[in-house]
């Protein structure tokens, strides 16, 4: 029979140690991987949903100094034509959902040489049937973007001490996350949020530290 995908009821979690690995991990290929790099101030357009894999690459955008760009994939085919042709994103991080529709964006936007599989699982039966779907449909495109796992992107640069990028002559008023409005009232806006603003959800300051569950997607802030 077939295998699919099926929720338990409890989370599986992962220590910060282990998540910052994996940050570092994925900031370390986008720094020496040829084909997967992501250099300082690029764009990186993530389509999916509340998820570990998710924030790893978010993340990733911080210590690498690229500009992360969270959307959704229900936003009307035109205006997400739009947001990559005015961003010019070199990487593409999709769930396993999306990854046809990211390998079609790939082979309309040439600037995109990195499509990303987020929570891909190979025993999965649906999953490798869309991995593959979206692998023909960048090679019928004839598009140049390379599909690869996240866990594989990691795995790459795990071996790497990771070493930040220079000092960004801009400071803390860098790009750091490009938001865009649901586009429900009209056209989606983007607005800019320097790395100042990031950081600020970060640090509490004198507030005690505070974990939160939410039910809400990462292009959202909640």
């Amino acid at each position: 029979g077939r295998r699919q995908r099926e929720y338990l009821p409890r989370f599986d979690t992962i220590s910060y140690y282990e998540l910052q690995n994996r940050i570092k991990g994925l900031a370390n290929t986008w720094r020496h991987h040829e084909q997967h790099r992501v250099a300082p101030g690029e764009f990186v357009c993530i389509l999916g949903f509340t998820s570990r894999a998710y924030t790893i690459v978010d993340l990733a955008c911080a210590y690498a100094e690229a500009i992360s760009v969270p959307l959704q994939s229900t936003l009307a085919g035109a205006d997400l034509d739009g947001i990559f042709a005015d961003t010019a994103p070199t990487a593409v991080a999709a769930v396993v959902d999306d990854l046809v529709l990211a390998a079609r964006l790939a082979g309309t936007h040439k600037s995109i040489r990195s499509i990303i599989a987020l929570d891909y699982d190979e025993r999965v039966d649906s999953d490798r049937e869309k991995f593959e779907a979206a692998q023909t449909e960048l090679a019928q495109k004839r598009s140049k973007a390379k599909l690869a796992t996240l866990a594989d992107l990691v795995a790459y640069g795990a071996f790497r001490p990771y070493e930040p990028p220079p000092p960004n002559p801009e400071g803390r008023e860098r790009m750091a996350v490009l938001l865009h409005s649901s586009g429900s009232t009209g056209k989606p806006k983007g607005a800019i949020l320097p790395e100042r603003m990031c950081i600020s959800g970060w640090d509490p300051g004198f507030l005690a530290p505070v974990v939160r569950v939410c039910f809400a997607p990462l292009n959202h802030l909640v």
